[in-house]
């Protein structure tokens, strides 16, 4: 090599300083960058942790590589950071929307347990977007720290499990899926409105010992316009001379009546000996067709096999007495027996059996100890109709039947405009409750599946006997 070739090469490897002292300086003859690609979407919702700052090095200690952090950053340092912070910033705010959404539906008289937002999946998608943007820049920045690299990890495992579980939710695993814990100032509010509806119950029924309701749903139309054009002193009148022509001795007196919305009469007694003294009477001979109306406390029986009880003969009085021998420790009497599905699939082998007795303590007594049919022992449950979905096809929401419906007009249930979904037309299939492209009563709507969650959380916190 030349000698000033030479010189050349070693002024490129040492620098002089005014001391005369060389400082060795590392200069690559090629640096090859590689900018790594931005990761895939995390989730939003993640609290974030900000990094610890790490103390300066002191002026005594020297930096043995590039890598080390050196005691002043520049602002070109710090650009990645500021990047990283602007796009969280962007994020949080979305993020904050969707919780501001949630805060007033609760606000709404909704429960916060079964409350759901609807955030389009664009919105997920911008978090997740603005996310991503803060991980890549922070990348950037030599001096971040592992702990922000774990958090990110996992913030990103997070959003794949929450968008995947949103998108392939199903209708079956909506209804079974329990609701989250709710936080103690909730619960504690949940338990006492739970002690206060227990309370309400339990005066109810001291209050339904002293009553006896008459039924008119075995009068004809003629007899039930007598009545309501009867006043109560005449009705009161009429129903005082029949307890005295059937008790001579010790009758009770009836001051007074009130008419209930049904068209029948409620009499409310001095003492539980004479609520079941006039619940003995024959009511006819006061109005052709009244009766005594008598609670019916129902227990379902799933499984029951059609060839052991065929539910066309459910109506004949032969096989309630035969269930009632089979069950004479018990001392039960059966009203009635119904499935409890209206219409049963002719391809079925079995189905749930719903049998009515007039007494709770019967009723509780099949539920502790079981019911035998045919000497198989079944383990009947608690009856509560007032837990199954009903959905109005008047105006297509939930939890009212379109007997009770206050809607002004119908509404179709397949695209949600104003006429009877028989008379509709149009090829257009929108949600007339989310306003989704399905119809009203598709089992993936977000409304059927948040009512039936509802139902759901409501039948577990209900009592599983009639006497608690």
């Amino acid at each position: 090599m030349a000698p000033s070739t030479q010189a050349k090469s070693k002024a490129g490897k040492e620098s002089i300083n005014k001391d005369n002292k060389t400082t060795p300086t590392f200069i690559p003859s090629r640096q090859l960058t590689r900018t790594p690609p931005p990761p895939p979407m995390p989730v939003a919702g993640t609290p974030m942790i900000q990094p610890e700052t790490s103390p300066a090095p002191s002026a005594s200690s020297a930096p043995s590589t590039r890598a080390a952090s050196s005691p002043h950053q520049t602002p070109k340092d710090n650009e990645p950071i500021k990047k990283a912070q602007d796009s969280l910033n962007s994020a949080l705010r979305r993020l904050n929307e969707s919780y501001q959404a949630a805060r007033n539906k609760i606000s709404q008289d909704e429960e916060r347990t079964t409350a759901i937002v609807e955030t389009p999946f664009s919105v997920f998608e911008e978090i997740g977007g603005k996310v991503s943007e803060a991980l890549y820049f922070i990348t950037q920045q030599i001096t971040h720290s592992k702990e922000i690299e774990e958090h990110f990890s996992r913030l990103e495992k997070s959003l794949k499990e929450t968008i995947t579980a949103t998108a392939t939710r199903t209708y079956a695993q909506a209804a079974s899926t329990p609701p989250p814990p709710p936080p103690p100032e909730t619960s504690r509010t949940n338990e006492i409105q739970q002690r206060n509806l227990q309370r309400k119950v339990q005066r109810r029924r001291e209050k339904n010992k002293l009553e006896v309701v008459l039924t008119t749903q075995g009068m004809d139309s003629e007899m039930k316009e007598q009545i309501e054009q009867h006043s109560h002193a005449e009705i009161t009148t009429k129903l005082q001379q029949n307890v005295e022509s059937q008790v001579k001795d010790n009758f009770p007196i009836i001051h007074g009546i009130e008419k209930l919305k049904s068209q029948s009469i409620r009499i409310h007694c001095s003492t539980e000996e004479e609520a079941e003294q006039l619940r003995k009477l024959n009511w006819n001979k006061a109005y052709n067709g009244l009766t005594v109306h008598r609670s019916k406390y129902g227990i379902v029986i799933p499984g029951v096999p059609m060839e052991m009880i065929n539910p066309n003969e459910l109506k004949n009085p032969e096989l309630a007495r035969q269930l009632e021998y089979q069950n004479k420790e018990k001392g039960i009497e059966i009203t009635e027996m119904k499935p409890l599905r209206r219409k049963l699939k002719s391809n079925i082998q079995y189905y749930s059996l719903v049998v009515f007795f007039t007494n709770p303590d019967s009723a509780d007594r099949c539920i502790k100890h079981g019911l035998y049919i045919n000497h198989q022992r079944f383990y009947p449950e608690k009856y509560n109709p007032q837990f199954q979905l009903i959905q109005c096809y008047k105006c297509q929401k939930f939890g009212h039947h379109a007997t009770k419906c206050r809607s002004p007009h119908e509404v179709c249930a397949k695209c949600s405009e104003h006429h009877s979904t028989s008379q509709c037309h149009s090829e257009t299939q929108k949600c007339a409750g989310c306003k989704g492209e399905h119809p009203a009563w598709h089992q993936d709507c977000p409304n059927k599946i948040s009512a039936i969650q509802n139902l759901t959380t409501r039948k577990r916190e209900a009592s599983s006997y009639f006497n608690e």
